[in-house]
């Protein structure tokens, strides 16, 4: 029975380093991916327009007549 537990020795080992090894590398890709939207995003923010002030008014569009006057 003992010859039994160190032929599963090796595999639990096997398994238990893989496991690490890919969650290492899936948490590292999700880690990357999160910091480069949130430098896209800090990079937009940045150069967004802003709104303008409440002092400023909007500018007025004046309706005027197309017609040319002939005289």
């Amino acid at each position: 029975m003992a010859e039994h537990f160190r032929e599963d020795g090796p595999k639990v080992r096997t398994i238990l380093v893989s496991s690490t090894l890919f969650l290492t590398v899936v948490s590292s890709v999700c880690l990357g991916v999160v910091s480069a939207y949130a430098a896209i995003q800090g990079i937009l923010h940045t150069f967004a327009r802003h709104p303008r002030q409440a002092d400023e008014p909007a500018p007025a569009l004046i309706a005027q007549e197309a017609t040319a006057q002939r005289g």
